[in-house]
């Protein structure tokens, strides 16, 4: 049935591709048409429901964790909520876990970021300022970055372009830490200082074979673009 509901659909959508502008050639190819509409829609129709799939496995691990309320249960209810994108329902719980468990530097981290994705960006550095004093290479630096990019949007430049000097200083060349002093820099109105940064980060992104398995493949191109615009 499944089968027969894919050819059904995969029919529809090529009688939709042919009349799309570039592709109206197909019609001349009708088998051609029909096996790129069977590709498309399996994928899709994979992609769907891989998601299906994951959302009912995440449903239910935030289920059992919200059955017990310990600090650090509250912590992991409150990494799974973030993880899932729901960044706003996370905070209570990682403001309950950070609170029941202040040692723990992984909730104090979690909840600036929390914060900050919801905008919430004075309380975020608030956070982060005090997890960076206590340990700036949390996160391989990350938690540096971070201060770096709320002190900006606060107008504290120099607070930021010093977080990313010590990002620089521990680790060297890499490519977030430059692209993030280049949006510093940029953020306070020095253009050509700004510009060359965003330079070196994506020569940097470029040069970077770990970078580019790792991270963020379309850096290179935004600093590039911003290395000419300003």
């Amino acid at each position: 049935m499944k089968l027969v509901l894919l050819f059904v659909v995969a029919f529809l959508v090529a009688q939709v591709l042919v009349l799309v502008p570039g592709l109206t050639w197909l019609g001349s190819v009708p088998l051609l048409a029909f096996l790129a509409s069977i590709a498309l829609v399996a994928t899709v129709w994979r992609t769907l429901g891989e998601k299906l799939v994951r959302s009912a496995s995440e449903r239910r691990a935030i289920a059992a964790l919200g059955q017990v309320d310990t600090p650090h249960m509250r912590g992991r209810l409150g990494a799974a909520l973030q993880d899932a994108g729901r960044a706003r329902a996370a905070i209570d719980h990682l403001e309950a876990a950070a609170s029941g468990e202040p040692n723990s530097l992984e909730w104090r981290w979690r909840l600036a970021r929390a914060l900050s994705d919801t905008g919430r960006d004075a309380e975020a550095l608030e956070q982060v300022r005090a997890l960076v004093d206590e340990d700036e290479e949390f996160a391989y630096g990350r938690a540096l970055l971070l201060r770096a990019r709320l002190a900006a949007r606060a107008g504290h430049t120099d607070e930021a372009v010093a977080a990313c000097e010590r990002f620089e200083h521990n680790h060297g060349s890499e490519p977030e830490g430059l692209y993030e002093l280049a949006c510093v820099l940029a953020a306070r109105g020095d253009a050509p200082a700004a510009k060359a940064a965003f330079a070196r980060a994506a020569r940097a992104a470029v040069d970077s074979a770990a970078f580019k398995r790792r991270s963020d493949p379309w850096l290179v191109w935004r600093a590039r673009w911003r290395a000419l615009v300003g």
